[in-house]
């Protein structure tokens, strides 16, 4: 009754926020995403991601997944023959988070979820002007290393509105203005705290062939009031303003793209994301915290049998405090694909990760544990739709092997993968250094 119950929700909000599209089916488009993996653990348990913490996205996440859907529905109020012709529609979508425990009854922890991540209308071309609005809930974010599944650049993921696809003599430019709130805090003298930011994107500026860049600018700010935790505790938040800013370099040719981008961030825009820091306790030094990223993202189809993505990310960071405030985070990967026919293949994937923070201190032994590491190794035969090394769907099995070092083994140091595991009533990693897990997965979009 609960998944029916989900399933008629879903159908109604569709009706009724794509104004009866459903009724129109020329005048609606759908894209649906979703993966299925089923494992288990050496120790006979099941399946248990494995990442380093400190580290973003799904480092190497071949063999390391968990069940994740999104369903995306847009209605067309107004759609021409032409791309240049006037528009409006309106883009909803869907995510599913399954715990895959049972059939039935699938709950967990968290509960088996639903959520609406994107509500958002959009119109242009609009008098015979070449832009478009939008305003709403939106995935507005850009490059991302795909076996990482890392959003690393221009993610600003949230709610707002603004101006796409100006045209520029040399690229376009869009702007917009969006909104981050925390409802953590109560009885806050301002309502819910907000981050309130711009955003600013220059992209597609060509200076050779095969060669672009892309600008990107991002300019926050929080105000300053009282509240309370969920506790009763007393907080006291104040002004503070934040910078995000970028450039992401693209080399194209034949079938290989290449990015290599650099971002840099400031108080609190310092995680580069929207989704983090609406207020700023006083005393807690936000206006001094900083954060560097360099990554480089190459894909290739290299020739009939083989392709693959391969990815390196540096990032250094200071969280503000008078001593004991630098961290760092080193990640490189290569994920190949090879073909053994059209639809036979061998995916395979392999990673290293280094995390260290200066804060970090052991209980175990009284010091410093050092860098944290963790290497991934996975291989997976799949059947495909197709050659290509995003073609789906796919049903693949997998065998992954995963290790860490002993200071991602401490038990003392409280973000150590095992203590993580720990804090989340999992031990089944206590005093290992390294696990053999393998299952099947299914992957499909269109």
């Amino acid at each position: 009754m609960k998944k029916l119950a989900v399933v008629s929700s879903i159908i109604l909000s569709v009706s009724i926020l794509l104004g009866g599209a459903l009724s129109h089916a020329a005048d609606m488009d759908y894209d649906l995403y979703f993966r299925t993996p089923v494992g288990t653990n050496g120790s006979g348990g099941k399946h248990i991601p494995l990442s380093n913490p400190g580290s973003r996205g799904n480092e190497f996440r071949l063999g390391n997944e968990t069940a994740y859907g999104e369903a995306s529905f847009t209605g067309h109020a107004l759609r021409g023959k032409a791309k240049s012709d006037p528009f409006f529609n309106a883009n909803l979508t869907f995510a599913y988070d399954p715990a895959m425990n049972s059939q039935y009854n699938d709950t967990s922890a968290t509960g088996d979820r639903t959520y609406v991540v994107q509500a958002f209308v959009k119109g242009g071309n609009i008098d015979n002007q070449r832009f478009s609005y939008w305003a709403g809930k939106r995935f507005y974010r850009d490059a991302d290393i795909f076996m990482n599944d890392f959003f690393y650049f221009a993610n600003m993921r949230g709610n707002g509105g603004g101006i796409e696809d100006i045209q520029l003599s040399n690229g376009t430019l869009s702007a917009a203005w969006l909104q981050y709130s925390d409802r953590t805090l109560t009885s806050s003298t301002i309502g819910l705290p907000a981050k309130q930011a711009l955003d600013l994107r220059w992209k597609d500026f060509t200076f050779a062939t095969d060669e672009k860049l892309m600008f990107w600018l991002a300019q926050a700010n929080t105000a300053p009031g009282t509240g309370a935790t969920s506790t009763g505790a007393a907080v006291d938040f104040q002004a503070e303003s934040g910078t995000a800013a970028g450039v992401r370099w693209t080399h194209s040719e034949g079938q290989s793209t290449n990015n290599l981008a650099f971002v840099y961030g400031t108080s609190i825009m310092e995680n580069f994301e929207l989704d983090n820091t609406a207020y700023a306790v006083t005393g807690a030094n936000v206006s001094k915290k900083n954060r560097w990223r360099l990554v480089n993202n190459y894909n290739t189809e290299l020739n009939a049998k083989w392709a693959f993505n391969a990815a390196a990310i540096i990032e250094t960071a200071d969280n503000g405090q008078s001593s004991n405030s630098k961290s760092h985070w080193y990640s490189v990967g290569i994920r190949p694909l090879y073909y053994f026919s059209d639809h036979f293949h061998l995916a395979t994937g392999i990673g290293y990760s280094l995390v260290g923070a200066d804060s970090e201190v052991s209980t175990t032994t009284g010091t410093k544990p050092g860098d944290r590491s963790l290497m991934r190794i996975t291989v997976a035969p799949q059947v495909a739709i197709g050659k290509g090394f995003y073609k789906r769907p796919v049903i693949r099995t997998f065998v992954t092997y995963t290790s860490w070092n002993d200071a991602n083994k401490d038990l003392g140091n409280t973000e150590s993968l095992v203590a993580k595991l720990n804090a989340g009533g999992n031990r089944a990693m206590n005093n290992k250094d390294s696990a053999v897990q393998f299952g099947v997965e299914g992957e499909i979009w269109f």
